[in-house]
């Protein structure tokens, strides 16, 4: 189920939040908990075309920030980052996330990325 405040009743938000529940659904539970906040944000954020934080589809780069900053992996680490500078993090996430779909074959790549989890990989060896 998605509850969706009435602020959140947009395409957007929709697939942000559906994109969450689909890689879930997709990865399994505990596949999933192996998965960084950052990356499923990320993901969110890339599948969702959220031009808050992403450049639109064709641009050189969708990223609209860029730094090495480290993103964190755990949730409670991610709460305490987005109350800092949740744009910041959220344009992160999506810059690293969109970089690494073209350089893995967008769909392809997430799609062998799940199926490396699914099958007991640790995320950063199978990122």
């Amino acid at each position: 189920a998605l509850v969706v405040s009435p602020r959140g009743l947009n395409v957007t938000i929709m697939a942000h939040e559906l994109t969450h529940i689909e890689f879930r659904h997709l990865l399994g539970m505990f596949a999933y908990a192996k998965v960084p906040s950052w990356f499923d944000e990320g993901l969110a954020v890339y599948v969702s075309d959220d031009r808050r934080y992403l450049a639109p589809l064709g641009s050189k780069s969708r990223c609209l920030v860029s730094g090495k900053d480290d993103l964190p992996t755990s949730n409670a680490a991610w709460w305490g980052v987005m109350n800092r500078n949740y744009a910041r993090a959220y344009a992160l996430a999506a810059c690293r996330v969109s970089t690494w779909m073209d350089q893995n074959g967008h769909r392809d790549g997430l799609l062998g990325l799940i199926r490396k989890l699914r099958n007991g990989q640790d995320f950063k060896s199978a990122l």
